[in-house]
């Protein structure tokens, strides 16, 4: 994906390859580059957030509790600094939200403390699954706003006990690519 985008004309030093965790980055053999270290011309920056952190300020996505009060949470100090965001997700089973998918990979991903937004007694409105909560963060203007292109990676899928990879997985064999 990275490829078509330079491809298309944009410097690789201004592609950002990021992911919430360093470690699923490795299993996939994309090695996160350290900090300190500034893409060299020609060379893809290559992230995951704790390597880059959180921004100081928390940021209100909408989700309130019932006494009134927002949920807030740190934004990904990347998700700031894209412009745009293409989306790579794979869908699977969630026994929090149902499915997973581009929606809850970019809202969820790019939050710190994301159990805060996990359904609870005292969600307004009541929720079932924290999915109106995925909803609320998604259309933050640093969120969703920047997604211009979503590539659904179902060459096989999770259809049960996720959302860790176990043992219900199918081959799909299916790539879904949209731009909403």
């Amino acid at each position: 994906v990275a490829d078509a985008v330079h491809a298309a004309g944009i410097a690789k030093e201004n592609i950002i390859i990021y992911d919430q965790y360093g470690s699923r980055m490795r299993k996939a053999k994309i090695r996160p580059m350290p900090t300190y270290k500034k893409p060299q011309p020609g060379q893809y920056q290559v992230h995951f957030h704790k390597n880059l952190g959180y921004e100081d300020k928390p940021t209100d996505f909408g989700a309130k509790r019932k006494n009134g009060k927002a949920t807030t949470s740190k934004l990904a100090t990347v998700a700031r600094k894209c412009t745009a965001v293409i989306n790579v997700c794979v869908p699977k089973d969630h026994d929090l939200s149902g499915v997973t998918g581009a929606i809850k990979n970019v809202a969820y991903g790019n939050i710190d403390s994301v159990p805060k937004y996990h359904c609870s007694k005292e969600c307004v409105p009541t929720c079932k699954h924290g999915v109106c909560n995925i909803a609320k963060v998604y259309s933050h203007a640093q969120m969703g706003g920047k997604v211009r292109l979503i590539v659904c990676d179902a060459l096989r899928v999770l259809y049960h006990g996720g959302p860790q990879d176990k043992k219900w997985r199918e081959v799909h064999n299916e790539i879904a690519v949209t731009t909403d």
